[in-house]
C-alpha cells in the first residue's frame, strides 16, 4: 500500500491505523508527483490518497489517482477528502464507465444478500441482518443463482461460485 497525504501528522496517523489493522504500507508521499513515482516503483495493490495535495493544492491527488488508474488499472484507489461535495471525486474517478458485470442484473436487495453471503453469513444470518424472513432470503438466493446462470450440478457449489463472481466484480 502507498499513502499520499501532504499533512505529515495526518499521513502518519493514516499509516499507523493501516499498520495496526495488519496492512503493509510500502511507502508514503507528500505530493502528487511523488505519489505517482512511488506507485510506479512499489506497484502496490492499494493507494490511499487525499484529493488536495501539492504542488497546486487543488485536486492534484485526484489527478494523480486518475493517472495511477490509467497506468495500473488493477491498483485499488481509496480517496480521502474533507470536501463535503462527494461528486467532486465521483464524476472524475468513479463515474468512469465500468465494464459490464454479471452483477448488473441483480437488484439492490439481491446485491445486499450476496454481499452478506460473501461475508460468510448463512441464510439465517442474512435474514437477521436485513430484518427479513429466511424464506425471503431463499427467494433472493434462488433469483441470484438464476440471474448469474448458476444451475445445480454435482461439480460446483452455486453459493461459492456466486460469491466468487461477486468478489471478481
Amino acid at each position: 500500500m502507498v499513502v499520499g497525504e501532504d499533512q505529515p501528522i495526518v499521513r502518519e496517523g493514516i499509516v499507523h491505523i493501516l499498520q495496526d489493522g495488519g496492512f503493509e504500507v510500502a511507502a508514503t508521499a507528500g505530493d502528487a508527483r511523488e505519489l505517482v513515482r512511488k506507485v510506479r516503483t512499489y506497484r502496490p495493490d492499494v493507494v490511499v490518497t487525499d484529493i488536495q495535495m501539492p504542488p497546486d493544492h487543488t485536486d492534484d491527488g485526484l489527478r494523480a489517482a486518475l493517472e495511477i488508474r490509467a497506468a495500473q488499472p488493477d491498483v485499488g484507489v481509496l480517496i480521502l477528502s474533507q470536501f463535503l461535495e462527494d461528486r467532486y471525486a465521483f464524476d472524475r474517478l468513479i463515474g468512469r464507465p465500468r465494464r459490464n458485470s454479471p452483477l448488473d442484473q441483480l437488484t439492490k436487495r439481491e446485491r445486499e444478500v450476496l454481499s452478506l453471503i460473501a461475508e460468510g453469513r448463512s441464510n439465517a444470518g442474512v435474514a437477521e441482518e436485513l430484518v427479513i424472513t429466511i424464506a425471503a432470503v431463499e427467494r433472493h438466493v434462488t433469483s441470484i443463482f438464476d440471474k448469474l446462470g448458476l444451475r445445480q450440478s454435482p461439480e460446483q457449489h452455486r453459493r461459492v461460485v456466486a460469491v466468487l463472481t461477486y468478489l471478481r466484480a
